[in-house]
């Protein structure tokens, strides 16, 4: 079967990590995981992505911060912010410079994430013209 899209899953919660990337794989993406930002730099500039879901309340680099490198490197990868802390100035500073950014609350609504990332999906045949084609 082949896969619907290659996402990066970014949250330094293990727990986080395992069931979202179980919940993606079961969709039919292929999720891959990191648990910094500066992990999840290092996988994207090695590997194509079709779109960076990443906690915002990361250690050291933060979310916001790693979105605004993959905007700035991948113009074409989606970018999803997941948060608890939608109120956080950073967070709407995100979404002020980046309007192309999800903004997804914690607990993540899987429906919620599985209908944005499809939406390209349907209309090109993949999860979206991230970094790597």
């Amino acid at each position: 079967m082949q896969k619907k899209g290659r996402i990066l899953v970014v949250d330094d919660e293990p727990l986080v990590l395992k069931v979202v990337g179980r919940a993606l794989e079961r969709e039919g993406f292929e999720p891959v995981l990191a648990s910094t930002g500066e992990e999840a730099l290092r996988r994207m500039e090695g590997e194509p992505f079709d779109a960076v879901v990443t906690d915002h309340n990361l250690p050291g680099l933060k979310g916001s911060e790693l979105l605004r490198e993959a905007r700035i490197r991948y113009p074409g990868m989606r970018r999803f912010l997941l948060t608890g802390w939608s109120e956080d100035d950073r967070v709407k500073g995100a979404m002020r410079e980046d309007p192309a950014i999800r903004l997804l609350d914690k607990p993540v609504d899987f429906s919620v994430l599985f209908g944005l990332l499809m939406e390209n999906h349907k209309e090109t045949g993949h999860a979206s013209d991230g970094n790597g084609g």
